[in-house]
């Protein structure tokens, strides 16, 4: 299930430093420890797909390139290139 949290013309506070100018995207589960569902990952590829396409975003980059923490966890972070790779390649349906 996908949840918007503010809407997207609100300042987010999702990353210090970074607010400004960028969405910020959440999937609930410790990627440290555990894969993501593959029902997280398909909807994680629609929606980027869907904001790539609408706000012509060129750059997706995860928390921990602003911010030390280990977000979004080993897991999603080694699955990344693919799914944004996926994200772009559906872009192109939408």
């Amino acid at each position: 299930e996908i949840e918007k949290g503010r809407p997207q013309s609100a300042v987010g506070a999702h990353c210090v430093g970074a607010n400004t100018g960028s969405i910020g995207i959440a999937l609930s589960g410790n990627f440290e420890r555990n894969m993501p569902a593959a029902a997280q990952i398909l909807s994680l590829i629609w929606l980027l797909a869907k904001l790539k396409k609408s706000y012509h975003i060129t750059t997706i980059l995860p928390h921990s390139a602003y911010m030390a923490p280990a977000c979004p966890g080993r897991f999603l972070r080694d699955m990344l290139t693919d799914i944004v790779a996926a994200a772009n390649k559906y872009k192109s349906m939408i």
